[in-house]
């Protein structure tokens, strides 16, 4: 809770959140999701056989969890994000981190466009 407080990004794998790596990663999944911490599902995907990029039923799972909005920026709304290079802080909050992100400074956080494009955090 205390790394999601501080601005770090939290991703759960679909495969634990759809319990395919056992009570441990499957309990901490969910608990991440509900808890309203995660601001990303991830396939996880390594092949077209053993791990397929398979979101669907991990986003059914987090939409009991945090609803329909919720889950739609889990697999859509902050993935498309960070394809455009938008701004993290332009991007909707997970709802238990909402009002809460400071730096990992503690000092407050502001985002900064460097020399390439891409964003950079600064305190």
């Amino acid at each position: 809770r205390e790394w999601a407080q501080h601005g770090v990004w939290i991703q759960v794998t679909a495969g634990a959140l759809c319990n395919r790596f056992g009570t441990k990663a499957d309990y901490w999944a969910q608990r991440l999701v509900g808890d309203g911490l995660t601001h990303i599902l991830a396939s996880d995907a390594h092949d077209h056989r053993r791990r397929r990029p398979s979101l669907a039923a991990a986003r059914q799972v987090a939409e009991r969890l945090v609803g329909q909005t919720e889950a739609n920026n889990l697999v859509v709304s902050r993935p498309q994000g960070i394809l455009e290079n938008q701004n993290p802080e332009a991007l909707q909050a997970p709802a238990g981190l909402l009002g809460s992100v400071k730096s990992m400074t503690g000092r407050g956080q502001s985002n900064e466009q460097n020399q390439s494009g891409d964003f950079a955090a600064v305190a």
